[in-house]
């Protein structure tokens, strides 16, 4: 089941239930997806009871590539404190042209999409 919504002044929100919402009995925690954010620390912030009804967030890859590498350590540094887990979602960028592609018709434009994946993560 998924639900979304649109909450000003907070960004779109959606989750999928995949059961329990704090993750016990053996079937995990749905996760929160944010898009179109400005400040993941800000937006944590600011999403109440966040901890008691997921088991962590879902980001854009994008949010990743277009912040620097200061802004993201301060982040992340914040987002561990939380004790959430993350996923990164790439499928926005899987566009093939201009900016990601697993199709290797063009082996090299697939093995430059595979690096940024790689480079993304490690931020």
């Amino acid at each position: 089941m998924t639900f979304a919504c649109s909450l000003s002044p907070f960004p779109r929100l959606t989750w999928t239930h995949a059961g329990d919402p704090r993750g016990r009995n053996g079937i995990p925690a749905p996760f929160l997806s944010f898009w179109n954010i400005e400040s993941l620390r800000d937006t944590l912030l600011t999403t109440e009871r966040l901890k008691q009804h997921f088991g962590g967030v879902k980001i854009e890859a994008r949010y990743l590539l277009d912040r620097n590498d200061d802004v993201l350590k301060a982040e992340g540094d914040f987002f561990r404190r939380q004790k959430l887990d993350g996923v990164v979602d790439f499928i926005g960028l899987l566009n093939y042209y201009p900016k990601l592609t697993l199709i290797e018709n063009l082996k090299f434009r697939a093995e430059e999409s595979i690096r940024t994946i790689a480079g993304s993560s490690q931020r």
